[in-house]
Order: C-alpha cells, then sequence, then structure tokens
C-alpha cells in the first residue's frame, strides 16, 4: 500500500479531492477546520519541488446549478490566508479559462475549482 509520503509529485500537476463542505453565512466561512485540516496534505505536496496543485470539492446541494450561496470562492480566499499564499480560483473548469488556469500553473501554484455540484 503507497501512502502519501511515498508518492513522487515533483514537477507534476496533482488533483486533489477535498471535503471544503464548510458552513458559509453571507460570503463568511463560520468554521474553516475542513479547510485547515487539509494543510498538512496540500504542503507536502506542494513542497516538492515545481509541483502545482488543482484542488476540487464541493459545497452544499445547489441542484446541480450555479449559485453564488454554494460557491467556493470564500473557500479559496480562506485557503490562501491559511497558507499565506495566493490561491487561484477557477470559475468554469469546462470552460476555456478554467483549462488556461490549469494549464499555466507554475511550480508552487494552486488552484482551487467552482463547485463541483454546479
Amino acid at each position: 500500500m503507497k501512502y502519501l509520503k511515498d508518492i513522487d509529485f515533483k514537477n507534476k500537476r496533482v488533483l486533489l479531492r477535498t471535503d471544503y463542505n464548510v458552513p458559509i453565512e453571507d460570503g463568511k466561512i463560520l468554521d474553516d477546520w475542513r479547510i485547515r485540516i487539509s494543510l498538512p496534505t496540500i504542503k507536502h505536496i506542494l513542497a516538492q519541488d515545481k509541483s502545482k496543485l488543482v484542488i476540487v470539492s464541493h459545497l452544499g446541494r445547489p441542484g446541480g446549478k450555479p449559485d453564488l450561496q454554494f460557491s467556493l470562492e470564500p473557500a479559496a480566499k480562506r485557503l490562501g490566508e491559511l497558507l499565506e499564499k495566493e490561491v487561484l480560483f477557477v470559475k468554469d473548469i469546462l470552460g476555456k479559462e478554467g483549462d488556461g488556469i490549469v494549464q499555466s500553473l507554475d511550480g508552487g501554484q494552486i488552484a482551487l475549482v467552482e463547485n463541483l455540484r454546479f
């Protein structure tokens, strides 16, 4: 069985599935525990030379349609604050803009994708 510490992330683009289903009210995160608990994994991946990180998650049950009350943008901002690093927010992973952001990530950069349930 492989463990996270056994995987070589050097010079790779990594897709990380997280659970950022955090309580948000008026665009403010009420409890960031689920974001904070992901920090050791994120830091481990980014500590490896030239690794790039794309994070995906969901929030709430928006019924398959975009709904700003279920946006992960506040989570991207909070993650950036906790890491003291810019976290790029990808609004539409299926569009050219989203693909461009993911493809152009440099080593050490992070992108968080909008709610997968949209």
